[in-house]
């Protein structure tokens, strides 16, 4: 009978530690969600950067973001390039223009 005393013991001492193992994964496993949580925000905020970088070098050359989405998908960058380059020969004529109407 003192044999089952013990095994009962040792089974109520691993049911204990076992319950506060299941415990503390369940903590971690929060902490983990959150470090997951905190890189995805991160990673989005970086990309918005960027986004707003690109959109920022293309304000005024007549190119929108839009326009190189299209070419993309399409595969058609000669038309975004004939695009820019059109669009970058305005941008130089614009100042002859204004210097020969003030003459």
């Amino acid at each position: 009978m003192e044999n089952n005393t013990t095994l009962d013991g040792m089974i109520a001492a691993e049911k204990e530690k076992l319950e506060k193992l299941e415990e503390r994964q369940a903590e971690i496993g929060k902490k983990v969600k959150a470090c997951k949580a905190s890189i995805e925000k991160y990673t989005l905020m970086k990309d918005s950067q960027k986004f707003n970088t690109l959109s920022n070098a293309l304000n005024g050359k007549g190119i929108s973001i839009e326009d190189i989405l299209a070419a993309v998908s399409a595969g058609d960058m000669l038309t975004l390039q004939e695009k820019f380059v059109g669009e970058e020969n305005k941008q130089e004529e614009t100042p002859l223009a204004d210097a020969e109407s003030e003459v």
